[in-house]
């Protein structure tokens, strides 16, 4: 999507009077071109299992939703749209939702706990945080992925801060210009 903005504005044909292409937009387009190609390198030499291209995908709020292993169940809103606004103006409907979910994920069915709280996680709405984490790990736990589970919980401890340093050492202190005291 990145790509195709970058090619636009270096290609438009109907620039009334042409400017030379700001030197962000070739910065982008170099950064792009590299990252294209280091990451078809990395894609030949560690290409993606079979078993993620073809599983099934609930279409998320932000991104193109998990893939999910078979039996992992599934949701009766598919429609991302439908979604947001429930979320953002039908309370009642929500917390059936959640409840929905949480009976789902108690009976080995992950899905709709994993794409409802991908979706609470994205929308950011304060009244439904906790519910939102809650689905979430419950929904990376149960799938195995207990290293995003962990990385979840730290980043919803902090995702309010302007910057959060994660790449310290272990008992160094961030500096005040990274956020810190």
């Amino acid at each position: 999507m990145v790509k195709k903005h970058v090619e636009e504005i270096i290609d438009n044909p109907y620039a009334a009077d042409p400017e030379p292409v700001p030197l962000s937009v070739r910065a982008a387009e170099a950064a792009l071109s590299w990252f294209e190609q280091a990451d078809k390198q990395a894609l030949a030499k560690d290409p993606p299992s079979p078993r993620w291209l073809k599983a099934t995908r609930i279409p998320t709020i932000g991104i193109m939703g998990p893939g999910l292993p078979e039996g992992a169940g599934s949701i009766r809103v598919t429609d991302t749209a439908q979604r947001q606004e429930a979320w953002r103006n039908q309370p009642g409907r929500v917390q059936k939702w959640i409840a929905s979910a949480k009976r789902d994920f108690a009976a080995g069915q992950p899905a709709a706990a994993f794409t409802f709280g991908l979706d609470l996680h994205w929308i950011d709405d304060d009244a439904l945080r906790d519910e939102g984490l809650e689905l979430l790990v419950m929904a990376y736990e149960k799938l195995g992925r207990h290293a995003h589970a962990e990385t979840l919980k730290v980043h919803c401890a902090h995702r309010d801060l302007g910057s959060v340093g994660v790449f310290l050492s272990a008992g160094e202190e961030p500096s005040e210009e990274a956020g810190g005291a």
